[in-house]
């Protein structure tokens, strides 16, 4: 796993105290020059957009970030429906934290 993206993962996790977070989504230039940007699913107990604003407002990153922040009851009753997207997240996402 790329550093930078480890390093991004704690920093949510101790600003958010998250129940999950997943990658979901990486873009880089070249096989060589590593990760540039992330898409990040963040499970969360409180406020989903609240938790959001926080992070987009207090997080400092060497990689373009992407959050998508769920309540952890949404969460669960969404990934149960193999048609939504988070379903697709849970399938295909690495669970870089708790878990999902």
């Amino acid at each position: 796993m790329n550093d930078a993206v480890i390093r991004l993962s704690e920093a949510i996790r101790a600003l958010a105290c998250p129940c999950g977070i997943l990658l979901y989504g990486a873009k880089q230039d070249l096989p060589a020059e590593g990760v540039r940007e992330v898409n990040l699913c963040v499970i969360v107990r409180d406020d989903p957009k609240a938790v959001e604003q926080m992070l987009y407002r207090s997080l400092d990153s060497e990689l373009a970030f992407n959050l998508l922040v769920y309540r952890e009851e949404d969460w669960y009753r969404l990934t149960a429906d193999p048609t939504s997207y988070a379903s697709g997240i849970a399938r295909k996402g690495i669970l870089l934290y708790g878990k999902a």
